[in-house]
């Protein structure tokens, strides 16, 4: 929404924005091993599900872009097309405001819903997934304020 504020404050403000988590990779989990029973649907299906049924309310730019490169996965990274847009790592390139970030590396939430994995026996996905995460999240700050634009 910091494009938003941006826009209904004008150029004569500085706007900065703050984000605390909520940092969720587009993650295919349709190939992954759970620890629990109640895991139906990957991930990307529940999101299509989300994007879909609840009209949100994404980054414009991001949505053209996806409709744009045809939902080629080479191209997007994502074999969700314009919902890809509710993922930060997609949407942030569109930013037109600079914005400080606070999100933890390893999500319990995450770790559980989109890994599938409850216990530490899976340490070395863990980490990897926290890694990608890091890197991610580095990767949308350097590429974002509005560089795509």
């Amino acid at each position: 929404h910091i494009n938003w504020w941006g826009k209904q404050l004008g150029e004569m403000y500085n706007i900065i924005g703050v984000t605390d988590g909520g940092y969720f990779l587009d993650y295919d989990t349709s190939n992954t091993t759970n620890d629990h029973d109640y895991f139906v649907e990957s991930y990307h299906d529940q999101m299509r599900y989300l994007y879909d049924r609840a009209k949100l309310d994404v980054n414009q730019d991001c949505v053209g872009r996806f409709k744009k490169d045809n939902h080629v996965r080479g191209r997007s990274n994502s074999s969700l097309g314009p919902q890809a847009c509710m993922f930060a790592q997609h949407s942030w390139p569109f930013l037109r405001h600079p914005i400080f970030v606070l999100n933890s590396r390893y999500d319990d939430w995450q770790l559980n819903q989109m890994l599938g994995y409850t216990s530490v026996q899976h340490s070395d996905r863990i980490n990897a997934y926290g890694s990608r995460l890091s890197n991610e999240i580095i990767k949308s700050v350097n590429t974002g304020y509005g560089k795509n634009l």
